[in-house]
């Protein structure tokens, strides 16, 4: 019993795990007491008084009942073993030190030697020339002469619930999976297990087939592989073809015939039995019909437009339907063409599962209560088996073309719920979609995701929704390995949001992005946190689309690193559509003279009623670009520059200030920059706008461009500028009234006497005369006559 009971994973370094760890060691070996003990995990596990006590009881029976099952067989015994005994038939054994011993070599054989390695040898899978067996484990494995229920292993555990499958398997199968000739049938044995009653069904090292089996319902089977990435071997090392070879290691499952062509079907439905768990654990799955030197070439092109050779194409490997519970763990697919579906399942639990990819690894169409990823791994093993020699190369092509490794929220044309996909583990390398996330909450808690088109993919089926992403690595591209190739098709991403509603991205690394890094054009309500882009071509990251009139967004601590080549178009660190409200801060980027770190790429009018654009959290000195042309890499007071393009001419929008009446429509004010000359020396003007009929429009400027510099109308000289009181027209600011050279400006009140106060430029009238000031308090005037 522990102490701290944790239940964290295992290979936990925490001090109350270790200290839980060392006290049940202690216990697990040195109590003689209790034969049961929980572990770290709340895991009732045998004591090593528990095993010696079962070994005890078990050797008690084989004492019983050794004898009775012997002759129940059918075995003729010749005595004890002794120099000079002659056999001359297969039922017949002889006894030696506490086991039966069959001839297997030529008969009629006489024995010569005094023990049975001395006479020939004792035949094993490390010595497969050895001319005796030892059959006493083999009567066991014979239903004890009876047939009777409860006895062999189901003594040892006290109830029919799992048994070898070798208690079902003749002695000649049994004799051919240990000499490893081919892969030995079971379809017979699994219809015996589960005819007699048994749920599990334990394999042994070995090749085994399932050809008429399509059907596991109410079954767990459990092989002996303790990894989930075992032993591949192939018969050929050239690439020539991938066939399996029969030394590789493990519990290796065959599927031909209706297990292939129809997949494996796990559920629990019309179970009478009190266990709902079914489910694959411990096996190797390979596929014989399935050899890339039989593939042929398509007619589909990839992106680059190759055309990529055809696999032979296959259901899942396994169907989880009307499954109430779904284990799959140490499973390693060789070359199934699709690993599994969740059809339709309560709870799935995917322990450790790996393999090569080729059309899907794992895929959930519905899940009512939720699943978890220990551990998922895909590679190109199967290629990787002869060093990726000759045409294995159909295999990596058509994987990094088509493949996708996770896909949850499966669009079948029916609406299903697909409930909390948690993966803690996903190293998946070479594919065309790392992970696609759909139904409700799928959680990623680590990932690696290497060698792919598209790494995180949200989408939109199955009512997806409330996403969590942690602790992501993504390297995006496509065939290119160490050459990277600007992409502005969509086709390659880090990561991408299809949907509106809220995503939680945090601690996101894009270490290669040939395409964009992060693309979210549906984003209301989305979290983005410490996201970091590398090595991007293109757009590293892109926030909401032109037109979206309810999306809100917080986007945080985030660095677009940009990749250094001037001769790369369209490059842009940071793209923001249209949003009702946003939240930016701590935005950073790097990258060559031609990259546009911000855009605004919005269509819509900020400032109507309920859409408000705030930008303010984003603090710091002003921004300006590498060259004086560049104005849509200017920062202004309050936010991002608004522009549809570079153009050194184009007037480009810098801050808005809105205001309210009590009409239908906003009032616009503004300010503006722009070039006032296209060689990007440097002279440039400051545009007030104002609104007309609710229309933002550049009224006046400010400006230089190296001849004149002033204040200058940019409205048309048939519209005023000013009102009834002062009032002037476009034009009239040069060859304007001078007196002396001065200026004629300002009215001012008749001047009493030709002293009174004023000023230069000032003037003044009435009916009979014209008043000028022409210095200080020096007034002249002028009649006023007709003509």
């Amino acid at each position: 019993m522990s102490t701290y009971k944790t239940k964290n994973p295992l290979g936990s370094a925490a001090v109350k795990d270790l200290y839980d760890n060392a006290e049940n060691v202690d216990k697990f070996v040195n109590d003689r007491t209790k034969e049961e003990l929980e572990d770290r995990l709340g895991v009732l596990r045998k004591t090593w008084h528990g095993m010696e006590m079962i070994f005890s009881r078990f050797i008690d029976y084989i004492t019983g009942r050794g004898e009775q099952a012997v002759a129940a067989i059918g075995w003729q015994e010749l005595g004890n073993w002794a120099v000079g005994l002659a056999l001359d038939n297969r039922q017949q054994i002889v006894y030696y030190n506490g086991s039966w011993y069959k001839y297997l070599g030529e008969l009629e054989h006489v024995i010569a030697g005094d023990s049975p390695e001395n006479d020939g040898g004792v035949w094993s899978a490390e010595n497969p020339t050895g001319k005796w067996s030892n059959i006493g484990d083999a009567a066991l494995r014979s239903n004890l002469g009876s047939g009777e229920a409860g006895l062999g292993v189901n003594l040892v555990y006290g109830a029919l619930k799992q048994v070898s499958i070798t208690n079902f398997m003749s002695s000649d199968e049994i004799q051919l999976l240990e000499n490893r000739v081919h892969a030995v049938n079971i379809d017979n044995a699994i219809t015996a297990a589960k005819a007699a009653g048994h749920e599990h069904v334990n394999l042994p090292y070995g090749h085994f087939g399932l050809h008429d089996t399509d059907d596991l319902s109410n079954f767990l089977v459990y092989g002996s592989n303790k990894t989930h990435l075992p032993d591949i071997k192939l018969k050929t090392r050239d690439g020539s073809s991938g066939a399996l070879s029969l030394e590789t290691e493990g519990t290796v499952l065959h599927l031909t015939g209706a297990a292939a062509a129809n997949g494996i079907t796990l559920s629990n439905s019309g179970s009478g039995y009190a266990s709902s768990l079914c489910g694959i654990v411990g096996c190797s799955i390979y596929y014989p019909e399935q050899d890339w030197k039989d593939w042929e070439l398509g007619t589909t092109a990839d992106i680059d437009g190759d055309i990529y050779y055809q696999p032979t194409v296959f259901p899942p490997a396994f169907i989880a339907d009307k499954a109430m519970r779904v284990v799959f763990d140490n499973v390693f697919f060789i070359n199934a063409y699709h690993w599994i579906d969740i059809k339709d399942a309560q709870l799935v639990h995917f322990g450790g599962i790996a393999g090569s990819l080729l059309n899907r690894g794992y895929t959930v169409t519905r899940m009512g209560a939720g699943g978890v990823t220990e551990n998922f791994d895909s590679y190109p093993y199967w290629t990787w088996a002869c060093d990726f020699a000759g045409i294995s190369q159909r295999v990596n092509h058509y994987c990094d073309a088509v493949a996708k490794g996770i896909q949850v929220g499966l669009d079948d044309g029916v609406t299903r719920t697909v409930e909390q996909m948690r993966i803690i583990h996903a190293s998946i390398i070479g594919a065309a979609d790392g992970i696609i996330c759909g139904g409700k909450g799928v959680s990623i808690v680590d990932a690696k995701i290497d060698n792919v088109m598209r790494g995180i993919t949200i989408n939109d089926d199955d009512n997806s929704a409330y996403h969590q992403i942690g602790k992501a690595w993504v390297s995006s591209y496509y065939r290119n390995n160490y050459i990277p190739k600007q992409r502005k098709d969509g086709n390659v991403y880090g990561f991408k949001s299809n949907t509106a509603p809220p995503i939680d991205l945090s601690g996101l690394q894009v270490v290669r992005a040939d395409g964009r890094g992060v693309w979210m054009p549906y984003s209301s309500g989305s979290q983005v946190k410490g996201a970091v882009v590398q090595q991007c071509m293109y757009k590293a990251f892109e926030f909401g689309s032109r037109g979206r009139t309810t999306d809100v967004i917080s986007v945080n601590g985030c660095y677009a690193g940009m990749y250094n080549d001037t001769s790369l178009t369209d490059q842009v660190a940071y793209t923001f559509g249209d949003f009702m409200r946003c939240d930016i801060k701590g935005l950073q980027w790097k990258g060559a003279s031609n990259v546009t770190p911000y855009v605004l790429n919005n269509a819509l009018n900020y400032y109507e009623a309920g859409k408000e654009l705030d930008l303010t959290s984003l603090d710091g000195r002003f921004y300006k670009g590498y060259s004086n042309t560049l104005f849509t890499q200017e920062r202004g007071l309050r936010g991002f520059i608004n522009t549809s393009g570079a153009s050194s001419t184009a007037a480009v929008e810098t801050l808005r200030l809105s205001g309210t009446n009590t009409g239908a429509k906003m009032l616009n004010t503004g300010l503006g920059i722009r070039n006032t000359v296209s060689d990007g020396t440097g002279y440039g003007a400051l545009i007030l706008y104002a609104s007309l009929a609710g229309t933002a429009t550049p009224i006046v400027e400010v400006f230089g461009d190296g001849v004149n510099t002033g204040l200058r109308p940019l409205t048309d000289a048939s519209r005023d500028l000013g009102d009834a009181t002062h009032r002037f027209r476009r034009g009239y600011f040069s060859e304007s009234l001078a007196v002396g050279g001065n200026p004629v400006g300002v009215k001012v009140a008749v001047p009493a006497t030709a002293t009174s106060v004023g000023s230069v430029g000032q003037w003044a009238a009435d009916t009979s005369y014209l008043y000028i000031c022409v210095a200080t308090n020096t007034w002249m005037r002028t009649a006023l006559e007709t003509w």
